[in-house]
């Protein structure tokens, strides 16, 4: 009988690590194991060349070579043959309620025997959602690296299956040095992510990304989030060649990140690339009316005006400015032991708990309201009247006039040129306050506070 030295190398095989990486993901992975030798069976060894592959599969596998291309190493091809080993042992893990390498001899010899290969390592995880965080928790690993970084690889297969209650278990094999009929290379989606990535036409609350074309794309898809989160959102998937989207619904004054990757002609992605940052501007007008709660701070701040119906709970912190207005209806409330602040201010992106100016008016009437006259050009003769007053325009030639209730509806609006006063009714409204509104045809913007009797 022929005598066949072969060589298993487990590292503490019976390590069971927990590791948790990214984006708060956490997991099982099981120290790898390796065999340097021969087949050792006589089984016969059918190729099984067909495997269809998920997109959660792609990517751990192009993340791997992601890697290995980073540290100067040669990517891996994928073989169908292996990666059906992979999905053998992971059918076993879930049926057995395992993360493990049992049978590992069973399925080295197979590859070896099939693929004429030179030698067989395999790593195994469980419970981790994405590709980013199974392959980071193994490259968190020295041995798990080692085995990702060996340089003689040449060939790989990978598997991910998910039990009926969703936790996904992985096996991935490594070879080198495959040959015959069997060792047929897969491919996948190695279409890279576009290299230059723009944004443009930025407001208050809309973006429109840009994007090189990568040549025989199939499509994209874009991710975005806020630059303080973590957890990032799917935007859009746009058709072949489409190198632009308007990524709209966005905050005023939030800075985001957003990234693309590329889809191949068979439906699968390659990895998404590095991520970009931008932050949109401020509106010019802002409705408000979520509540505040203890322990929170919210800032808002407008170039023209902010209107708000919110509460602020006891121990919660509201800091609003605008460069006109702010505005509240009889629904605000700041409530004893909260912290509110409003005051006349443009878009500064700056947000201090100013003390009240002299020339703020409060609680009148139900209704709560900060107003500046920005210069004292808008007066209203008299004031408070019954709907029927005069406004006196000082060296104001041109513009509009706008008047508006507390709610910011428009009750009055006319255009005047060359007339220092012009007599206004709105008899006809119900008693209360109104913002009278002057703009000018410099651009300017003048305002004043009417009590309608």
């Amino acid at each position: 009988m022929k005598n066949i030295k072969h060589k298993i190398s487990v590292l503490v095989l019976l390590l069971y690590s927990i590791a948790s990486f990214g984006q708060e993901e956490s997991g099982s992975i099981f120290e790898p194991i390796s065999y340097n030798g021969q087949n050792t069976t006589n089984a016969v060894c059918p190729c099984r060349p067909t495997y269809t592959y998920s997109q959660l599969e792609t990517d751990v596998m192009n993340r791997i070579n992601q890697h290995r291309q980073s540290i100067g190493l040669s990517t891996l091809s994928v073989i169908n043959h292996i990666s059906n080993n992979c999905l053998d042992h992971n059918n076993y893990m879930i049926a057995a309620n395992v993360t493990n390498h049992d049978n590992f001899l069973d399925r080295a010899n197979n590859i070896i025997c099939a693929l004429n290969a030179g030698g067989v390592d395999e790593i195994v995880a469980s419970n981790f959602v994405s590709a980013a965080g199974v392959v980071n928790a193994w490259l968190g690993s020295p041995p798990h690296r080692a085995a990702i970084e060996t340089a003689s690889f040449t060939r790989m297969g990978v598997s991910v299956r998910a039990n009926g209650a969703g936790k996904n278990y992985y096996t991935v094999l490594f070879t080198r040095n495959t040959s015959g009929s069997c060792a047929v290379l897969t491919n996948l989606c190695s279409l890279t992510s576009p290299v230059t990535l723009t944004t443009s036409n930025i407001s208050f609350n809309s973006a429109q990304l840009n994007w090189s074309n990568v040549i025989g794309n199939a499509g994209y898809q874009i991710e975005y989030k806020t630059t303080s989160s973590s957890l990032w959102i799917s935007a859009a998937t746009v058709g072949t060649n489409v190198v632009t989207y308007t990524l709209s619904g966005l905050n005023p004054t939030t800075a985001y990140d957003w990234r693309i990757r590329t889809r191949c002609a068979n439906g699968l992605y390659g990895l998404y690339g590095n991520s970009v940052n931008f932050t949109t501007i401020c509106a010019d007008n802002l409705n408000f009316s979520s509540a505040i709660f203890s322990g929170q701070t919210i800032t808002k701040e407008a170039s023209i005006s902010i209107t708000s119906s919110s509460i602020v709970n006891n121990g919660g912190t509201g800091i609003f400015h605008a460069g006109n207005s702010v505005t509240f209806t009889t629904n605000f409330n700041a409530i004893s032991g909260s912290t509110f602040r409003a005051y006349i201010e443009g878009c500064s992106g700056s947000f201090v708990a100013k003390s009240a100016e002299n020339s703020v008016i409060n609680e009148e009437e139900k209704a709560t309201m900060l107003i500046r006259s920005l210069e004292n050009k808008v007066k209203i003769i008299p004031n408070p009247n019954s709907g029927i007053f005069n406004l006196s325009l000082d060296n104001i030639h041109e513009g509009v006039i706008e008047i508006s209730d507390l709610f910011g509806s428009i009750v009055y609006k006319s255009n005047f040129k060359n007339q220092s006063e012009q007599l206004i009714n709105i008899q006809n409204r119900p008693k209360g306050i109104y913002i009278v509104k002057v703009y000018a045809e410099s651009g300017s913007i003048y305002a004043n506070k009417m009590i309608k009797n």
